[in-house]
């Protein structure tokens, strides 16, 4: 009997001590300090795909207390939290409040989600919010030296150097060129030629034609006949007389006044031209002649023997004389045209 009442003391003290523990239990839950907030929420800008980390304890001390996160529109912005920090990302293009909650505390980040588009200058590209403006840079420098800046070509529109589009795809944006206009740099001159000697000019020394075409004419080819090539004009005189020559080269023209004269030939030498012999000697016979001209040169002879005197006669450079009577002495000569 002593030994269980013992035992019952021993049991009531342990339930005693059971009922303590949990009372100093509850004690330390109604003592828990309650959430303070730190600071409020900030705007959050993200490209679709990026994300951005929240630190709870920068904007809660949640003092123990349990942290929930909310996004209002996951579909635009997702929120994750673990071990304190809240990871954002952005899902698509749009708005999304994501809000951290700790019992009666509340602090809510306005998240932006924006597109990111590429807008390709000439092969340069830069990185553009969805609709947002870009500028049109500078006129671009050809690398062609003939060639000059026009436009901007933007989709199906041209426009100029300081425009302002808005951006809501990606965008090719091309330098529009267009060849220079040929510019006269001074007139033709008067130009005296000579029959079958060339005479030639560089079209650069009278336009620079920024490689636009180059054409030529002359208003008497029969006289003189003009060609191009490589960029040398050359007039090659064929007849005496007058003739223009008329560069072209878009709007511009050059003329050159062209006189013709037929070139100094050298007459002909005729070696012996007289010819002399002795009857008593020789009374017929026949006779050679020589005639020289310049080289390239071609020629129609005409002759004529004097005094006029029976049995003579030409053929080619030979004199033919078949004499009739006898004669002392005979001097014939022969001229040339």
């Amino acid at each position: 009997m002593r030994y269980f009442k013992k035992l019952l003391s021993f049991a009531a003290s342990v339930m005693l001590c059971i009922a303590v523990g949990i009372g100093v239990a509850a004690c330390a839950d109604e003592t828990k300090e309650s959430p303070v907030k730190i600071a409020d929420g900030t705007t959050i800008e993200l490209a679709v795909g990026d994300s951005e980390t929240i630190t709870v304890a920068d904007y809660i001390t949640a003092n123990g207390n349990e942290v929930a996160v909310q996004s209002s529109d996951p579909d635009k912005a997702s929120a994750v939290l673990a071990d304190g920090v809240v990871t954002v990302t952005a899902v698509a293009e749009g708005s999304a409040d994501v809000t951290l909650t700790c019992l009666e505390v509340e602090v809510t980040f306005s998240v932006s989600v924006y597109r990111t588009y590429t807008v390709s200058v000439d092969g340069a590209e830069t990185q553009v919010r969805s609709g947002e403006e870009y500028t049109l840079p500078q006129a671009s420098i050809p690398s062609d030296p003939d060639f000059e800046f026009v436009a901007w070509q933007v989709g199906g529109e041209q426009k100029q150097p300081g425009e302002k589009i808005i951006v809501n795809s990606d965008v090719e944006i091309a330098s529009v060129l267009q060849r220079k206009s040929p510019v006269k740099i001074k007139d033709g001159e008067a130009v005296a030629a000579v029959v079958g000697t060339p005479y030639t000019v560089a079209v650069a020394d009278y336009i620079t034609t920024y490689g636009n075409e180059v054409t030529v004419k002359s208003s008497d080819s029969q006289k003189v006949a003009a060609e191009l090539s490589d960029g040398m004009l050359t007039l090659t005189p064929k007849w005496a007389g007058n003739a223009v020559v008329t560069l072209a080269c878009g709007g511009v023209t050059v003329e050159f006044s062209v006189t013709v004269k037929a070139a100094e030939v050298p007459a002909p030498v005729f070696e012996n031209g007289t010819i002399s012999f002795d009857l008593f000697e020789r009374q017929s016979g026949t006779y050679e002649f020589e005639i020289s001209a310049p080289e390239g040169i071609a020629f129609e002879y005409q002759y004529k023997v004097t005094p006029d005197q029976d049995g003579v006669s030409i053929s080619g450079n030979v004199l033919t004389y078949t004499a009739s009577k006898a004669v002392e002495e005979l001097v014939l000569t022969v001229s040339v045209t």
